[in-house]
C-alpha cells in the first residue's frame, strides 16, 4: 500500500493525501475524516493513543507515519465510515448523489471494480483457531483487492484492520445482510476488537450469543503466559558464559539491508545503541545474549518489538552478515525484521 500511495501520486500529480480527498472523501462528504497527522493537530476532539507498558495500559506517543500513508493514513469516525461502508456495499455509488444527465450517477468505482476488489486474489490457508474460539474457523479465506475475505455462520464476510502506534481498528462488512460494522479504538487489543466484532454480528445475524469477552480474554491471557514462558525458556538454556566472538568494537559501524537501508552500531557514552536511519524511533541498546547474537531493547517500550540481532562472520572473521528476529511471538507483524539481510557497509577509503 505504500508503493501504491506512491503510484497515485506519480500517476495523478498530486499527493496521496490530495487524491483520496478529491476522488474518495469529498464526493463521499466524509468532511471530518484526515489524511494526515498534521491536520489534527490542536483539534480537541481526537483520541490519544495508548498501549501497554509493563503491563500497565497508558498514553504514549504517536509515531510519524508521513512515509507509510498510503496504507495508515486515514483518521476517520464512526459517521464518516458509514458512509465509506455504504459506498462499498452499494458498488462505489455515492448515496444521495443527483442522478440523471450526462452521468446518470455519481460513483467511486464501478460496480464491476467493487466485485474484484470482493473476489478471491490470494487463497490463504485456514488455522485452526484455539478450542473456545472454534466456532470462528471459516470455511474460506482469502485476500481480494485491499480486502480480507472469509465467512460466518454462512455469511461472507468482507474486512480489514488498521493498526498504528496505540490505535487498532477494523472494518467488517456482511454484504447480503447490508450489514457494516467500524470498530475504532484508542488501544492494541485486537481481542478487544474481535470480541466486540463478532457480538455485534451475532446480533444483527440472529446468532445465539456467546460470552466473547470472556472467550477471546481467557485465550488472550493463555497467549501471553505462552509467550512469557517461552521467553523464560529461552532465557535459561542460553548459554549465559559465553562471549562475542569479536571485540564489541568490531561489530560497531553501518549495516546496510537493500530494501529498507541502513541501520548503525556505535557506542555512546557505555552503551552500545543500533538506530534505523530511515525510522528514528527505533533506536535502542543492544545487549549480549549468547556467541555472536545480541538483544536490542527500544528506548520505546511501547513497541513490544525487542529484536534478537545476530552476525555471522566470514573465514577471515569479518562480519557477513547481520539477521535480526522478534524476542517476542506477540510482536506485530509489520515489525518485519526477519525479512531483512543486513550486510557491513564498507568504510570509505581516502
Amino acid at each position: 500500500y505504500i508503493v501504491a500511495g506512491q503510484v497515485i501520486a506519480q500517476k495523478t500529480g498530486k499527493s496521496w493525501g490530495d487524491a483520496v480527498r478529491e476522488r474518495l472523501l469529498a464526493p463521499l462528504g466524509m468532511n471530518m475524516t484526515t489524511v494526515t497527522q498534521a491536520e489534527n493537530a490542536g483539534n480537541p476532539n481526537v483520541a490519544s493513543a495508548h498501549s501497554k507498558i509493563d503491563g500497565q495500559v497508558g498514553v504514549v506517543r504517536t509515531m510519524p507515519i508521513t512515509a507509510a500513508a498510503g496504507a495508515v493514513g486515514v483518521n476517520s469516525n464512526a459517521e464518516d465510515l458509514a458512509r465509506w461502508m455504504s459506498a462499498l456495499m452499494d458498488g462505489g455509488r455515492v448515496a444521495g448523489a443527483p442522478s440523471g444527465g450526462k452521468d446518470k450517477e455519481l460513483r467511486i468505482f464501478s460496480a464491476a471494480q467493487g466485485r474484484e476488489m470482493w473476489s478471491a486474489q490470494t487463497p490463504m490457508k485456514i488455522a485452526d483457531p484455539k478450542p473456545a474460539l472454534a466456532a470462528l474457523k471459516p470455511e474460506f479465506q482469502a485476500y481480494g483487492l485491499g480486502f480480507n475475505l472469509r465467512d460466518y455462520k454462512g455469511h461472507k464476510m468482507v474486512l480489514h484492520s488498521g493498526t498504528v502506534q496505540g490505535f487498532k481498528s477494523r472494518v467488517i462488512m456482511i454484504p447480503d445482510a447490508r450489514l457494516g460494522v467500524a470498530i475504532l479504538t484508542n488501544a492494541e487489543s485486537g481481542g478487544a476488537i474481535t470480541a466486540l466484532e463478532y457480538r455485534v454480528l451475532d446480533q444483527y445475524l440472529s446468532v445465539p450469543p456467546s460470552d466473547w469477552i470472556a472467550l477471546v480474554h481467557g485465550v488472550d491471557l493463555q497467549e501471553e503466559a505462552d509467550d512469557l514462558a517461552k521467553q523464560k525458556k529461552a532465557g535459561a538454556a542460553r548459554a549465559a558464559g559465553s562471549k562475542p566472538s569479536l571485540p564489541l568494537s568490531a561489530y560497531d559501524g553501518q549495516y546496510r539491508d537493500a530494501w529498507y537501508g541502513t541501520v548503525s552500531v556505535i557506542l555512546e557514552g557505555d552503551k552500545r545503541v543500533m538506530r534505523f536511519s530511515n525510522s528514528p524511533d527505533l533506536t535502542g541498546q543492544l545487549e549480549h545474549f549468547q556467541y555472536d547474537t545480541f538483544i536490542v531493547r527500544w528506548n520505546e517500550r511501547n513497541f513490544n518489538a525487542d529484536a534478537y540481532v545476530s552476525f555471522s562472520l566470514n573465514a577471515d572473521g569479518s562480519i557477513e552478515r547481520m539477521k535480526m528476529a522478534p524476542v517476542s511471538s506477540q510482536t506485530d507483524f509489520s515489525f518485519d525484521f526477519a525479512d531483512l539481510l543486513f550486510v557491513p557497509v564498507p568504510l570509505a577509503s581516502n
